[in-house]
């Protein structure tokens, strides 16, 4: 009885150790409830649980519950791929900060391009060195250019209420383009800009650019024809003009509208709003360019306000007459007064 009381005692351990492991099973709990329930039904003698009795149902036990028990395991296993996910994100985050370090840092085109390498629009301000113009030239009577690069190949040139449209390509230099320029061969192969129709500067020009978007960027663009002429232009952004008026609008209902005038070499739209502004659409021989500003009707005069690069304003005579309007520019001129009559503008359905 000493060993049998033993060996119940060390079975009775055997059973809390089981209820405890699968505690949030209830499965398992059923199984050795009933199973060990039979091993003792009957009298309290213990002569009919051998040893290898109760070792061939410990291993049929072990064998049906063992893979739970190694289901214990997985969280090192989800610990070690939520590692992993980790180290591959780092990795995905250093290649992009490198992606966007190069664009950054090394871009070197005219065209600034994005993260994944598409063009977009950019900016180039040119203004120049007051030290190279006349000494009679004003600081404030410099004017600031702005060429805005579009990623479609339009260039658009801003000065104050003066808007120029051109276009531009970007190439490599072939033969033809150094044909008859000394020392042109060395220039070959090499990459170009060709501006043309913009109004301001037209031609092509080898360009080197330096500097970065923080500390800022710069871009010298040299003639293909002659390094003696270059223009320096700097990173910066570009804001429309807007003109304030300073006394009272005068109206003329009778202005109010589109009006346009074509001939053989050019046309011109003049569209006068409700609210004082006005747009002045030019084209001309391919060269295309928009006027901007204020305008006021009084006594028969029409009075135009531009920013060019200052403020100023032009005077012109103006009648309409079934749906024509006349105008003639006032030219005031050491002291004397002159007329010029202009095209006459047809009023647009």
């Amino acid at each position: 009885m000493e060993d049998n009381k033993d060996f119940l005692t060390e079975e009775t351990e055997g059973t809390t150790d089981n209820n405890t492991l699968y505690a949030d099973t209830e499965e398992p709990l059923e199984k050795t409830s009933s199973s060990y329930a039979d091993s003792f039904s009957g009298d309290d003698s213990f002569s009919e649980f051998d040893s290898e009795a109760g070792a061939a149902e410990e291993s049929e036990f072990n064998a049906e519950y063992a893979p739970e028990t190694d289901n214990a395991q997985p969280p090192k296993k989800k610990r070690t791929l939520q590692f992993t996910i980790i180290i591959s994100a780092v990795i995905v985050l250093i290649v992009l900060c490198a992606a966007i370090a190069c664009r950054l840092f090394f871009a070197n085109g005219v065209v600034d391009t994005n993260l994944f390498g598409a063009q977009k629009t950019t900016t180039w301000h040119y203004r120049a060195d007051a030290s190279q113009l006349e000494a009679t030239v004003d600081e404030a009577q410099i004017p600031d250019y702005y060429f805005i690069f579009e990623p479609d190949g339009k260039l658009k040139v801003d000065m104050g209420s003066f808007e120029y449209l051109g276009t531009y390509t970007i190439q490599n230099i072939e033969e033809q383009d150094v044909e008859g320029i000394e020392g042109g061969e060395s220039k070959i192969g090499q990459p170009m800009l060709n501006i043309e129709n913009s109004g301001i500067v037209d031609g092509k020009f080898l360009f080197d650019r330096s500097g970065n978007p923080f500390s800022g960027s710069t871009l010298k663009l040299t003639s293909l024809s002659s390094d003696l002429i270059t223009l320096d232009l700097d990173s910066k952004e570009y804001t429309p003009v807007k003109l304030e008026r300073s006394g009272e609008f005068h109206k003329d209902d009778k202005l109010v509208g589109s009006w346009s005038f074509k001939n053989e070499v050019a046309s011109q739209t003049f569209v006068f709003n409700e609210d004082g502004t006005y747009d002045l659409k030019t084209n001309q021989g391919g060269a295309i360019y928009n006027q901007h500003g204020l305008y006021d009707c009084k006594d028969g005069v029409l009075t135009i306000t531009v920013m060019a690069p200052d403020e100023q304003s032009q005077s012109l005579k103006y009648s309409i007459k079934d749906d024509k309007l006349s105008l003639t520019q006032i030219i005031e001129y050491m002291g004397q007064t002159f007329e010029q009559p202009l095209n006459d503008f047809t009023r647009d359905k």
